[in-house]
């Protein structure tokens, strides 16, 4: 399957990956060493979430159904 057929190259997910590419996430985010199962890739929570806030979904279980549904979340991931 080709992501680029499915997304329209004027979508706000690309806009938003192309000013991402740019943006040095690690320094935003706070490492915290834990013990037990490892964790969710943090630079790609933080994408998530702020591509959700770019379009204006604020509600956490609206972000999690769209990751489940939407193809451009699935890009984020």
């Amino acid at each position: 399957m080709n992501i680029g057929t499915i997304i329209d190259p004027n979508d706000e997910v690309v806009s938003f990956l192309k000013v991402m590419e740019g943006v040095n996430c690690s320094k935003y985010i706070k490492n915290v060493s834990h013990q037990g199962r490892k964790g969710y890739d943090k630079g790609m929570l933080l994408r998530i979430i702020l591509f959700a806030y770019m379009i204006n979904v604020r509600d956490y279980r609206s972000i999690e159904d769209r990751c489940k549904h939407d193809i451009r979340f699935m890009v984020l991931e």
